[in-house]
């Protein structure tokens, strides 16, 4: 678990998955490691991310960060040097 701590905190801006296109209103979401849930955004503030990354953090966000789905997002956030 000390990935995850040094994870904490880092936000990603993804682009709205397809599979929530029609239950958000929005062009992309942001999210927090280690918060349950995402905020709204926009396309412009959308990061590079492969997309397993960026899939991993969504269910990172929706089913918890403990999940072993999340584990990509949480390397790369990690690698990145968490929060800023």
């Amino acid at each position: 678990m000390k990935k995850a701590k040094q994870a904490d905190g880092f936000v990603f801006f993804v682009k709205t998955p397809k599979h929530l296109i029609g239950s958000v209103k929005c062009d992309a979401l942001a999210i927090k490691v280690g918060e349950v849930g995402y905020w709204q955004g926009y396309a412009h503030e959308v990061m590079d991310l492969p997309d397993d990354v960026a899939e991993s953090a969504v269910d990172g966000s929706m089913f918890g960060w403990h999940c072993p789905a999340a584990q990509k997002a949480i390397e790369f956030a990690a690698a990145q040097g968490g929060a800023a």
